[in-house]
């Protein structure tokens, strides 16, 4: 497993891809490497290598489907965001940190 010391040297020397939507699909299977920014305390930076696996809403991914609807019943546009944010899953079907918002630029990013 790479480190965060060799993650950061990949990126400073331009061994790193920008992950878009159709490359994480592409990516279906192959074991990679991301870097997980914590911009939270303890702001504990770290590695994260998996296999990826499904891209599934976070509507799907929600335990209690019918509770949102009715939730957001009167926010159709946050319903209709959280059915449009994708998230990335291992193979194992761990959730990773990796997002995208597919209603706007198709660009993954970091939450």
């Amino acid at each position: 497993m790479a480190t965060l010391d060799e993650m950061n040297q990949a990126v400073l020397h331009g061994k790193t891809k920008i992950l878009t939507l159709d490359r994480i699909k592409e990516l279906t299977g192959k074991r990679i490497a991301t870097i997980y920014f914590n911009f939270r305390p303890p702001f504990m930076h770290e590695v994260d290598e998996f296999i990826v696996g499904e891209i599934k809403s976070a509507f799907d991914l929600h335990p209690d489907q019918k509770s949102v609807v009715k939730e957001l019943k009167s926010s159709p546009h946050l319903l209709k965001r959280m059915k449009s944010t994708l998230e990335v899953l291992t193979e194992e079907g761990r959730r990773t940190s990796i997002r995208v918002e597919s209603y706007k630029k198709q660009n993954i990013h970091r939450s």
